[in-house]
C-alpha cells in the first residue's frame, strides 16, 4: 500500500508539473511612423465671368484652397507577458471657397486629435487560424484609455474634450488580421458646456494584406453602440460607424500613393435619419518603421494534463 501511494504521488507530480516551452517573441520598444500625409491645392481665378462662354473649363468655377493633413505615430512596448500600445493620431482638413461677388465659404472637413494607451495581456498565441497558413496572431484581455480633442473648436460651445475607457478582449500582432477588439466603453466630454457621458459597446477590426508587387491593401472598421447617454436630446447618439479602405503602392522607398475610401456615419437617438460623410480620393503618404522590437527566445510555461 505504501509503495502504491508513492507511485500515485509521483504520477500526480508528473502530470501536473509545468511544462517549460521556449518561444520566439517580440521584446522591447517598437516605434513606427505609420503614416504622414499632406494634401494642399490652391486655385485662383480672376475675371472668369468675362469668359463664361469659353470652352476651356479652367476659366470656370470659383477660387478655392484645399488643405488636409494626417499624422499617425505608434510607440509600443512588448514584454514577455503583456504589451502596451501607445498611439498619437492627428488629422485636420479645411476647404475655403471664394465665390465671385459673394462671401467666402469656409468648411472644416477634418479635425481630430487622439492620444491613447492600452494594456494587453499576452495570454494565447494562435497559428494557422481556421486552417489558414500564415494566419498568426496573439490574443488576450485588455484595457484602454484615450483622450480626444480638436485643433479648432467646431462650435460656439468650445473644443470637444473626450475621455474614454475601454475594457474587453483584443487580438493583435496578426499577419493578415492585424487587430480585433470587442469591448465595453465609457466616455465623458469634459467640456462643461457639453457634459456628455455615455456607456456602450465597441467593436473594431483591421486587415492588412501585402502583395508580391509591393502593394498593400488595408481595411478598417469601427462601430460604437451607445447603450446609455446622459445628455440633452440635441446630442444623444445611438451608434456610429467608420470604415477606411485603401490600396498603397510604393512610389519611392517609403513614399506611397494610395486610392482610398472613408465612410463615417452617426445616428442620433431622436433623429429619423443618420448623418454621413463619404470621402473618395488619392493621397501621397510617408511611413516608416523607426525601430522594430527585437525577437527573443523566452521561456513560457504551459500546464500539463
Amino acid at each position: 500500500m505504501r509503495r502504491f501511494l508513492v507511485y500515485l504521488v509521483f504520477l500526480c507530480g508528473v502530470l501536473y508539473t509545468d511544462e517549460v516551452m521556449f518561444k520566439e517573441q517580440k521584446i522591447g520598444w517598437q516605434i513606427e511612423l505609420k503614416r504622414i500625409s499632406l494634401n494642399f491645392s490652391s486655385t485662383t481665378l480672376r475675371n472668369q465671368d468675362l469668359y463664361n462662354i469659353s470652352a476651356d473649363t479652367r476659366l470656370r468655377g470659383d477660387s478655392q484652397v484645399v488643405a488636409q493633413g494626417y499624422f499617425h505615430l505608434s510607440m509600443d512596448y512588448y514584454t514577455r507577458n503583456f504589451v502596451i500600445f501607445n498611439t498619437l493620431l492627428a488629422e485636420y482638413g479645411r476647404t475655403i471657397i471664394f465665390p465671385k461677388n459673394a462671401p467666402s465659404v469656409d468648411n472644416k472637413t477634418l479635425d481630430r486629435i487622439i492620444l491613447s494607451s492600452d494594456y494587453t495581456q499576452r495570454l494565447w498565441e494562435i497559428d494557422g487560424f481556421l486552417g489558414l497558413s500564415g494566419w498568426y496572431f496573439e490574443l488576450g484581455p485588455y484595457s484602454k484609455i484615450a483622450y480626444q480633442s480638436e485643433f479648432v473648436a467646431s462650435s460656439a460651445l468650445g473644443k470637444r474634450q473626450i475621455g474614454r475607457a475601454n475594457f474587453g478582449i483584443k487580438l493583435f500582432s496578426g499577419v493578415v488580421l492585424k487587430d480585433f477588439a470587442l469591448t465595453l466603453f465609457t466616455e465623458k466630454d469634459f467640456n462643461p458646456k457639453i457634459g456628455v457621458q455615455s456607456l456602450g459597446l465597441e467593436f473594431g477590426f483591421a486587415l492588412e494584406k501585402h502583395f508580391q508587387n509591393g502593394g498593400k491593401f488595408y481595411y478598417m472598421t469601427n462601430v460604437r453602440d451607445y447603450v446609455f447617454n446622459t445628455t440633452s436630446s440635441t446630442y444623444n447618439p445611438k451608434y456610429f460607424l467608420e470604415l477606411e479602405m485603401r490600396y498603397e503602392l510604393s512610389v519611392y522607398k517609403n513614399l506611397n500613393i494610395a486610392p482610398f475610401l472613408k465612410v463615417y456615419t452617426l445616428k442620433g437617438r431622436h433623429f429619423d435619419r443618420s448623418g454621413s460623410n463619404v470621402v473618395i480620393g488619392m493621397v501621397f503618404s510617408f511611413g516608416k518603421l523607426l525601430r522594430e522590437a527585437p525577437f527573443e527566445i523566452v521561456e513560457k510555461k504551459q500546464d500539463g494534463f
